[in-house]
């Protein structure tokens, strides 16, 4: 007799207990397609600082490029960021043409995923030849690029600008003179 009541009151906590552990099932909101910028990810807004290398390609001719740039960057919407960029860019081709070309960029972008933002780009500047004789003056540039976050506060950038010669216009055979692919390091503060 004592056997079958041990049984039964074991079965019937042993039911109990389940019941309760049922309970503990919490239900999960599903994720958003457009992650928001202050999402558990990366943080996109604030000040940063970085460096650039890539090429500047104009007709035939491809030059090397090394640059460090700085900018702020500020939400809009939950998934949209804006900001500034002053940039300053050495170009060269290791033999008679060197260049220094310093922009100041407007940017908008769209975070995609907590991790990834697309931006596009948009500015003016000013390109120094003087050392070699070339051409010199007010240059426009826009663009487009992406930055993948790579640690809490490094994110790693792929960019492709046009760049143009203020004097020449927007049209004819000058607009834009030049493409610059680069690819970049940046710090977030």
């Amino acid at each position: 007799m004592f056997v079958r009541t041990a049984l039964v009151l074991g079965i019937a906590m042993t039911a109990a207990a389940g019941v309760q552990a049922a309970d503990l099932i919490i239900p999960t909101a599903p994720q958003p397609i457009i992650a928001s910028y202050d999402a558990a990810g990366f943080d996109w807004t604030g000040l940063y600082v970085g460096a650039n290398v890539g090429g500047e390609f104009t007709g035939a001719n491809s030059n090397g490029v090394v640059g460090a740039l700085a900018g702020y960057n500020f939400a809009v919407t939950d998934a949209v960021i804006a900001g500034v960029e002053g940039r300053a860019d050495y170009v060269f081709d290791g033999d008679d043409f060197s260049a220094g070309e310093y922009l100041a960029l407007a940017r908008v972008g769209v975070v995609a995923t907590e991790n990834v933002l697309a931006y596009g780009t948009a500015g003016l500047g000013y390109r120094d030849t003087s050392n070699n004789g070339a051409s010199e003056g007010g240059i426009y540039a826009f663009g487009a690029g992406a930055e993948i976050a790579a640690t809490e506060n490094v994110s790693l950038r792929g960019e492709v600008l046009g760049i143009g010669f203020l004097g020449d216009g927007l049209n004819g055979d000058n607009a834009p003179a030049a493409a610059k692919a680069t690819v970049g390091a940046l710090f977030h503060f």
